[in-house]
């Protein structure tokens, strides 16, 4: 395991390889100095059947260095390297951040990558798709930053220069944390006027940030364990797949840096959002009236009609849906029960709904994407 135990990535993609290594007893993992995290130096000097690894522009390891050794790598820091791969799907993570960010109905975007990094620019590549596809045609600001500690003085300036309110696509999770930092420093709300989002969902950088940071689960485990299931393959005797093998990311996991609305009308963002708080329970639009205060039903469907072009109750059952599709692709949860946690309490009327809106039954739409490996219940 040429990887970084310093990093969640690095203990991820162990985590993922070692659970499928003890599904195999002919698999010994090697250990130096009681440690089965190595460089590559050290893995090489094992004279091991094969390597998992990380490869970044501080590696210079070549085919004619690894000898015999079978090799897969497990991350895209570099666009060309000589090994085969098996990685997270970035530009698909820029994708669905695109989506989160588009629900919160906002209007402006930028994206803040890391420079000489591939997958930065393959998830800027996926957000700059995505928002092109759902019909944002201005330029999107973009920046890179480098890798150290500390951000630019005059990026305080760059994220000021904004227009807000404005959804931000931070690289990784180490990112997304410093920007909330200095956009803080700044004098800038998060989320009200930078709603910010990232990709990793190291729960530990995302929880101890300033304002709790909403981040794309990169399923570091499940490219771990198909790195070694490959590998397994290749030393059996079968053909190497794929030169790169993707792994789909996992779910958008949402925090307080984007729990918010874009919505340019206050009373409306305001009645966002308490249905984004609280569309798990018993809501309607009574009850957001009440805590809205002094406002009539009416001026109330007016508003939304006008900026969403929507109502209150229908964005109360979209979030209701879309809770329920999160539940549906990634738990063995029956409907019944889902119907209940997504605020429905009646399961006929919420197969009915979600057949209205999502064109498939629940059913039809769990046996065609279910992801197994996130399931919460055996």
């Amino acid at each position: 395991m040429a990887l970084r135990e310093a990093t969640f990535a690095g203990r991820e993609f162990f985590l993922g390889a070692y659970s499928f290594a003890n599904t195999k007893p002919e698999w010994q993992v090697q250990r130096v100095n009681d440690s089965a995290f190595l460089n590559w130096e050290e893995a090489l000097q094992t004279k091991a059947d094969g390597i998992i690894g990380i490869y970044d522009r501080q590696t210079s390891i070549s085919r004619k260095d690894t000898g015999r050794t079978r090799v897969v790598i497990v991350n895209a820091s570099v666009k060309k390297h000589p090994f085969h791969s098996v990685v997270s799907d970035s530009k698909e993570a820029g994708r669905r951040v695109a989506a989160h960010l588009l629900e919160l109905r906002l209007h402006h975007f930028a994206y803040i990558g890391i420079e000489d990094v591939y997958f930065s620019d393959l998830r800027w590549q996926g957000f700059e798709e995505a928002l092109l596809a759902a019909g944002h045609n201005d330029a999107i600001p973009s920046i890179n930053v480098s890798i150290s500690d500390k951000l630019a003085p005059d990026f305080s300036d760059w994220l000021k220069s904004l227009h807000r309110p404005c959804g931000i696509l931070c690289a990784n999770d180490g990112v997304g944390v410093k920007v909330i930092r200095m956009a803080r420093d700044a004098g800038l709300n998060v989320p009200h006027e930078l709603a910010i989002a990232s990709v990793s969902n190291d729960q530990i950088s995302c929880v101890e940030s300033p304002v709790t940071l909403s981040s794309l689960d990169q399923d570091f485990k499940e490219v771990g364990r198909r790195a070694a299931a490959h590998l397994h393959a290749w030393m059996s005797g079968q053909r190497p797949l794929e030169k790169v093998e993707l792994v789909s990311p996992g779910e958008m996991v949402e925090r307080d840096s984007t729990r918010m609305s874009g919505a340019e009308d206050p009373l409306v963002s305001r009645a966002l959002a308490i249905i984004q708080r609280e569309f798990r329970d018993e809501l309607t639009v009574d009850k957001v009236l009440a805590r809205l205060g002094k406002v009539s039903r009416r001026q109330l469907e007016l508003r939304f009609r006008e900026t969403l072009d929507s109502s209150p109750h229908e964005e109360i059952l979209n979030h209701r849906i879309r809770e329920a599709q999160r539940l549906i692709r990634s738990t063995r949860y029956s409907f019944e029960e889902i119907a209940y946690q997504t605020g429905f309490y009646d399961p006929a009327h919420f197969c009915r709904q979600f057949r209205n809106r999502i064109g498939q039954t629940p059913s039809q739409y769990r046996k065609e994407n279910f992801q197994g490996k996130h399931s919460l219940h055996a």
